[in-house]
Formats: structure tokens, sequence, C-alpha cells
């Protein structure tokens, strides 16, 4: 009984490790992304997500304060828009490599 028991822990700790250390995919590309990231990271040119999982655009401009760390939002661009138009960082729901995932949906974004 000791022994299965022991076997039991050791497969939920590697289930858990490997569960920890896996990638997540895009909603919006089905890509294979890594763990979020700082917005410090984002980069002009990134795709930009709704949270029902539509591609409403590409980054333009990051705007906040990178001293004190404080995030203000992004400006995106998008064939959807005659110009650019901004993001406030409360709508961002996550940030991963090359994806700004948003909080509000696809409807909310057209209001």
């Amino acid at each position: 009984m000791g022994s299965t028991l022991g076997a039991i822990i050791k497969a939920t700790v590697a289930t858990a490790a490997k569960e920890a250390g896996s990638p997540r995919a895009s909603v919006a590309t089905g890509v294979r992304m890594t763990d979020p990231v700082s917005w410090l990271q984002i980069e002009k040119g990134w795709n930009v997500v709704t949270a029902d999982g539509n591609g409403l655009g590409a980054v333009f401009e990051i705007t906040g304060d990178e001293n004190a760390d404080i995030f203000d939002g992004l400006a995106i661009k998008s064939n959807r828009f005659a110009s650019s138009q901004y993001v406030p960082a409360e709508q961002v729901a996550e940030i991963f490599p090359g994806e700004v995932r948003l909080k509000i949906t696809s409807a909310e974004a057209a209001a």
C-alpha cells in the first residue's frame, strides 16, 4: 500500500510539473505560447485579441511610465478603424509574447 501511495504522489507531482511548464495556446491563432509577460515587453506589431478570441488589430504604440512601471494602455491599428484606437490598461487581460489579450469582446470593442 505504501508503494502505491508513493507512485500516486510521484505521478501527481510529475503531472503538476508538466502542466506548470506547458505553454498555452493563443485563442486567435492556436499557436502555443509561453507564460504571460510584463507590459514592458510589448512591441509594436504584436497581435491584439478580444476576450472572445477575435483578432482586433496590432499594437501601434505603448503608453506608460517605464521608470515607475505604470502601464497606461495601447494604441492599436486595424482595418476596422480609420485611425488608431486607444485601449486603456484596464481593458488588458493578459500579455503573452506576440499577443495582447483584452478583457472586452469584439462587440464591446466595436461599440
